[in-house]
This record gives C-alpha cells, structure tokens and sequence, in this order.
C-alpha cells in the first residue's frame, strides 16, 4: 500500500524546544520559591504528571492545587514569550520534510500547540511550504491521546486514516495515531521514547533520517 499523507507532531519529532522548557520551568518555579532543576533532571520529569514533577522537586506533595496550577499558567506563559528564541531544528527534518513533499505527499502537523506558534516555527526554519494542514490545540477540544486532532488532519487532507502515517515522538502520539486508525511510526528523539516504544507503535526509527528509507522499504512510497 502506498501512503496518501504523512502527519507529523512538532516538539521533539521536528523541533527541539527543550532549552525553552527549562528556561520557562525554572522561572515559574523561582516566581513560588522553589528551586531551579537541571537539564538532566527536567528529562526525568517529563514524562510525568504535572501533580509528580512538582512533589519531586519540593519532597513533598504538600502544596496547594492552587500554587500547583499557577506554576502551570506561568510556565506555558514564559513558553509561549521564548520559544521562538530558543527553538532548534533536529538536523534531519528539514530534509525529510522535503523528501516527502518531493514525493507529492501532503504533509500535516498535529500539534498540542497553538496553531499561531505553529506557524511562527514553520516559518522561523523555513518548512512553510512543504506543510498542507496544520491541527493545533486551538483547532480541537480534545487533544491527543484523543484521536480527534489526527482524524481531522486526514479529512482535512481529504485521505483515509488507513492511507496515512503519524510520526511522533511521545506515548500520546502513538496512541491518538492507533485509536484514529493510521500507521504508527516513533522517532526515538525525545525523552518519553520507552514509553512510546511501550504503545507498541508499527514502526520504530532511531530520528528522522530514517524515516524515508523505511517508508521505501516497505514499500510505503
């Protein structure tokens, strides 16, 4: 079978924002006397609940739900001011997105993100115009692992879910991509890469320069 579409997530498939995340984490958690975390132990987090990342910093789970939900807001304000600043291009994507564009097949975002960063990254690293359909969290109410946002990037791009592949970083990727129906295919580039491997995603490459032969060898392409 020949893919139709590929549906790509942003952060830590395309894009590294990690420098963004611990720039931003760290100033919500300085605004409420907390303590600054390491690179090293923000990773170890990142899988995590918000309730759990906060109890491990401070040893206790102690604090109010209130304090907890303001060091959220703040964190995802200082994100949205810096990400631009700090955002990175995984070295492969940029190639792989052209790649596919060069093959005639539409390309998708479905991304947690809202739909103006989106296009603000898309454009900051030039992949505007391989992209055809954008989904952010501002365009469903319910967000992945739901798999709202990947069924309406398929009918947006006019293709069946069976016609298409997600390609995703996260558990949440993996799951959203098998409950809408499309092939499944983890890139190992971000931090929650053993619990993705854990949803048993179709498909597994080490990062994106991967991603084409695979889909050639399989005749995907």
């Amino acid at each position: 079978m020949k893919l139709k579409a590929v549906l790509f997530d942003l952060d830590d498939t395309l894009l590294d924002l990690k420098e963004a995340s611990l720039i931003s984490f760290n100033k919500a958690l300085e605004s409420h006397n907390l303590r600054p975390i390491s690179m090293e132990e923000m990773l170890s987090y990142w899988c995590m609940s918000w309730t759990e990342v906060i109890k491990f910093i401070i040893g206790s789970d102690k604090i109010q739900d209130e304090t907890r939900r303001s060091i959220g807001i703040e964190y995802m304000n200082r994100f949205n001011e810096i990400h631009l600043a700090y955002s990175k291009i995984f070295p492969e994507a940029y190639d792989t997105l052209s790649s596919i564009h060069d093959f005639g097949l539409p390309i998708g975002i479905v991304s947690r993100r809202p739909r103006a960063a989106i296009e603000a990254e898309l454009k900051k690293f030039r992949l505007t115009n391989f992209v055809n359909v954008i989904v952010g969290s501002d365009d469903v109410r319910d967000h992945k692992p739901s798999p709202s946002p990947v069924l309406l990037a398929t009918a947006l791009l006019n293709v069946l879910p069976h016609e298409c592949a997600l390609v995703g970083d996260s558990p949440d990727d993996v799951q959203a991509g098998e409950l809408a129906g499309v092939i499944t295919i983890s890139v190992m580039t971000g931090p929650c890469k053993k619990d993705a491997v854990k949803q048993h995603p179709e498909i597994i490459i080490e990062d994106l320069s991967f991603l084409i032969p695979t889909l050639k060898k399989l005749n995907f392409i």
